[in-house]
């Protein structure tokens, strides 16, 4: 069984892994050269591939089926202002996008917050766009090939953006491909 092209986990993370991500983010530090395409807008970038532990952690909690190869790993930083374009993470039906959000942001505060992380579907740019709310321990884990852009909040807000982003590469897609004549989506 491999991963669907879209999942969502609502309660991914509790309080206490998003605090030890976000001490992670403060020992990484913040740099402002993130950015989806070399034509967007900039945003925040703290680099965390050497937390390897806390990633062992976080792809522990994922079904045993799925065997992942981490190719990246980083956190995302947005503010006001600062929505990503719409782009593509990686061609090939291997490659997987995970994002955790780590962010104060709730039912109670989402519509003076807002922030979606956007997935579009049908046609080169997608006719049809789901909205994630970008919930704080929320995981969403999607094909790369998916188009999709994360939002920033309104300027009603002063909250960051927060989303922990792995890039990953399915290591066992053929072995599924070969075992389970089922697996197509």
């Amino acid at each position: 069984m491999h991963p669907n092209p879209v999942q969502i986990n609502n309660e991914f993370m509790t309080q206490d892994e998003i605090n030890e991500w976000l001490d992670a983010i403060d020992r990484s530090g913040w740099v402002y050269n993130g950015a989806t395409s070399e034509s967007s807008i900039r945003i925040w970038r703290s680099e965390l591939f050497h937390e390897k532990d806390m990633i062992e952690k976080l792809l522990a909690k994922l079904p045993k089926e799925w065997e992942f190869e981490v190719l990246q790993c980083f956190a995302n930083g947005q503010t006001f202002g600062q929505n990503g374009e719409f782009h593509k993470d990686a061609e090939g039906d291997e490659y997987y996008t995970m994002l955790v959000y780590l962010s104060d942001i709730t039912e109670h505060n989402y519509d003076f917050v807002r922030a979606n992380t956007e997935l579009a579907y049908d046609g080169e740019w997608g006719e049809k766009v789901q909205q994630i709310e970008p919930f704080k321990g929320r995981c969403l884990i999607f094909k790369s090939n998916i188009i999709h852009r994360g939002c920033a909040p309104t300027w009603h807000t002063d909250i960051l953006r927060i989303s922990l982003a792995l890039k990953l590469r399915l290591k066992n897609l053929n072995t599924i491909k070969e075992g389970d004549e089922n697996s197509g989506d």
